[in-house]
């Protein structure tokens, strides 16, 4: 912990530096008034959170264990405080971040597509009395799932709805009122001018024309 501590301790300086150089950089390129010159950078804080991270391994032995098993440690220093993880492995590997991040928050984050596929698009509903329609219904659920995360992966994707769930996409972005006008080879969809989101909207179409999923076969 102590060490993670002195590493953070560096980082900030770090930063604080960094910080001040480009303000001072800024100064220089621009002309500014006399007030703007004296003004100090280094009281100002550099943006983000920082954060310090090491990973460690030990073998530790409860009481209820019939042997010591191998424990690996995170311990993360930021500007929210400190931040312990121990998790228990019988991998031989001395990458502990790999172990860590890759495979034990990779199997997590698998349990979140589950829950996306579950909970949000309810595919959980297979009341049908026949299998093969409740497997149809699975199924429908399942193309919706791929439409949902393409959007989020890749429509929007750099934006500040990159990390939202499934249930807000729907609710704040898909759930909208349009004009609908059909004919024979396409849909339009027509929003009012003052639409809030006409801006977003434009770089989800742009990402997802630009992708693999935008091009024809």
């Amino acid at each position: 912990m102590e060490q993670a501590r002195t590493l953070y301790r560096y980082h900030q300086a770090r930063a604080y530096r960094k910080q001040v150089q480009a303000d001072r950089r800024q100064q220089q390129s621009t002309s500014k008034t006399g007030a703007d010159k004296f003004r100090q950078p280094a009281q100002e804080k550099p943006p983000g959170i920082l954060k310090s991270k090491l990973y460690t391994s030990f073998f530790y032995q409860a009481t209820s264990w019939s042997e010591p098993r191998r424990i690996i440690c995170k311990v993360e220093v930021s500007d929210e405080g400190e931040n312990l993880r121990f998790i228990v492995t019988n991998l031989k590997t001395s990458r502990h971040a790999w172990v860590y991040e890759s495979i034990y928050c990779g199997r997590g984050q698998m349990e979140n597509y589950i829950k996306d596929h579950k909970r949000f698009l309810h595919s959980d509903r297979t009341s049908c009395h026949r299998f093969e329609a409740n497997q149809f219904r699975v199924f429908l659920h399942s193309a919706a799932y791929v439409l949902m995360h393409t959007l989020k992966t890749t429509g929007l994707q750099g934006t500040a709805w990159a990390k939202a769930q499934f249930d807000q996409i729907q609710i704040r972005l898909l759930k909208v009122g349009a004009r609908v006008e059909e004919s024979k080879t396409k849909i339009r969809f027509h929003f009012p001018s003052s639409f809030p989101l006409q801006q977003l909207y434009q770089t989800v179409m742009t990402k997802l024309s630009s992708s693999k999923f935008g091009r024809s076969p």
